[in-house]
């Protein structure tokens, strides 16, 4: 087996529509979209994107948010 060196691009991808009270939970990454081991991107809540570095390829990202928790006084 011969190990190559794969040179990564940064990837900066904008979200839209994320209100008030939700937050993302999840980023998730498929090669040629089919799940699968080794790419892993984060969000930025500040710029409201998803970012960071993916060798050349064809991708789906996946952002799974979930609303947050409303606490009852007791």
């Amino acid at each position: 087996m011969t190990v190559t060196r794969r040179e990564y691009y940064p990837v900066k991808i904008g979200v839209a529509n994320i209100s008030t009270g939700v937050y993302p939970a999840a980023v998730e990454v498929f090669l040629q979209g089919r799940p699968g081991p080794g790419y892993s991107l984060g969000y930025d809540a500040a710029e409201q994107v998803v970012r960071g570095n993916l060798p050349d390829g064809n991708y789906t990202v996946k952002l799974t948010v979930q609303a947050r928790q409303a606490r009852a006084a007791a």
